[in-house]
């Protein structure tokens, strides 16, 4: 049905009567037996979230049939919704800690919106289990090996963690002035704008599992049980389940979302900032998007993978993105890759896309980069003017008036890491006929 979330879209949880239980369990908990009118709530945001009554869950409607207000009240005036949300928040932390500490699905209410999920616990596996499973061969990771990638990684959370803080503190590089005739079409009144940070936990933890990650897998954390599941090493699955316990992302997916915000105020737009494993798969039909960094730690990215010639690809066997060109013109190689030449000059990818949404009805802005430098310049090359005009000279001729579906494979020269220049080495329009999801 047009318009229909696609089911292997859908945000991934257990089977209707698994969930029915758990929501009568929490019901008749000690935090909920106090109070009928957070029951009240609580059933109301699970059936219009489960039931498939509504496609979300809107604040005026929750208090209208919760609370009693009229049609018309002025929710910026008038903040009870929010306030018992924040209130059964709590309730649920409370039961999940106490009489509901065991479990296996865990019920929340993300902050940012009204609808919940259930996602599975993430728990450390049963020695019980591991026991009486046959040992494997040994670990192909020295423990040494284990604590360096433990300290490094540590260090590279603290390192962007200091870099956040500092970013937000040290005042804005304001984009030139003027407006931008693709953040014109990104940010509309009917249509809210997402940016979608990448994971960088995710690719360092598909270094440690040497397997990909499935953006299916990701959501539901499958994955994850599974690769904890079968480690026996235990300093090793404590540092697996401690990775994807963290939420970090890159410098560059930081300067993306100061310098979009920035756009975002010239252009009369707004944006949410999403990481990319908290993302709600509902919103990719109601909202525009820009993801920021590539499908190796920004899943979604995948998910428009056939509408792209140019591809970034990570090479186990190098440890390495390259950019694979899918379908060579005369004069193109079909890999793009770059020899890193010394500590401190040195050249990145980057593919710049801007392509239709899965259901044609909004936009989305992928910028995905072979190192952080190239991630930069793809940032660079659509926030600048300057940078924005050159992508478009670079574009086969289209018809005047809004800017056409494309994508770009780019490449930045780099000194001391910081993106100083780049060139457009090739460039496609993606036709109509691409845009099809029928």
């Amino acid at each position: 049905m047009a318009g229909e979330t696609p089911l292997h879209l859908r945000e991934p949880g257990p089977d209707p009567e698994t969930q029915r239980q758990l929501i009568a369990r929490i019901l008749a908990s000690k935090p909920f037996k106090r109070s009928q009118r957070q029951r009240e709530l609580l059933e109301f945001l699970c059936r219009q979230a489960f039931e498939g009554e509504t496609k979300d869950v809107h604040e005026q409607a929750i208090g209208v049939a919760v609370f009693g207000r009229r049609p018309d009240y002025d929710t910026s005036q008038d903040n009870i919704v929010r306030v018992h949300v924040s209130e059964l928040r709590k309730k649920l932390e409370e039961y999940f800690k106490q009489e509901g500490a065991d479990e296996p699905w865990l019920l929340e209410i993300p902050r940012g919106n009204y609808a919940p999920l259930m996602t599975p616990r993430i728990a450390p596996v049963a020695e019980a289990v591991l026991a009486a499973e046959t040992e494997p061969p040994p670990v192909d990771v020295p423990r040494s090996g284990v604590q360096l990638a433990a300290i490094a990684l540590l260090s590279v959370a603290c390192a962007g963690l200091f870099l956040w803080n500092l970013q937000l503190r040290q005042q804005a590089k304001a984009p030139p002035s003027g407006l931008n005739p693709l953040w014109q079409q990104m940010f509309t009144a009917n249509r809210e704008t997402d940016i979608v940070v990448a994971d960088s936990c995710l690719s360092f933890y598909t270094d440690m599992v040497k397997h990909p990650v499935g953006l299916q897998d990701y959501l539901s954390r499958k994955y994850l049980l599974e690769d904890l599941s079968k480690e026996r090493d235990p300093e090793r699955r404590k540092s697996l389940e401690m990775l994807m316990g963290r939420r970090y992302t890159s410098y560059a997916d930081v300067q993306a979302v100061q310098y979009i915000a920035q756009l975002a105020t010239i252009h009369g737009g707004s944006v949410n900032v999403h990481f990319a494993r908290d993302y709600p798969t509902r919103r990719l039909q109601t909202s525009n998007l820009v993801l920021v960094g590539s499908k190796r730690a920004n899943l979604w990215a995948e998910l428009f993978d056939d509408q792209l010639n140019f591809q970034v690809e990570y090479e186990q066997a190098t440890g390495g993105n390259v950019v694979v060109n899918r379908k060579p013109l005369a004069g193109e190689r079909p890999v793009y890759s770059i020899l890193t030449r010394d500590a401190d000059v040195r050249d990145s990818l980057a593919v710049v896309a801007f392509v239709p949404n899965l259901q044609n009805t909004g936009e989305v802005l992928l910028l995905a980069g072979t190192g952080m430098s190239g991630t930069e310049a793809a940032i660079d090359a659509v926030v600048s003017r300057s940078g924005f005009e050159r992508l478009l000279a670079a574009l086969p001729a289209s018809a005047p008036g809004r800017v056409p579906h494309f994508e770009a494979l780019i490449r930045s020269h780099a000194v001391g890491g910081a993106a100083q220049t780049f060139e457009v080495l090739a460039a496609r329009l993606i036709q109509p006929a691409a845009k099809s999801r029928n």
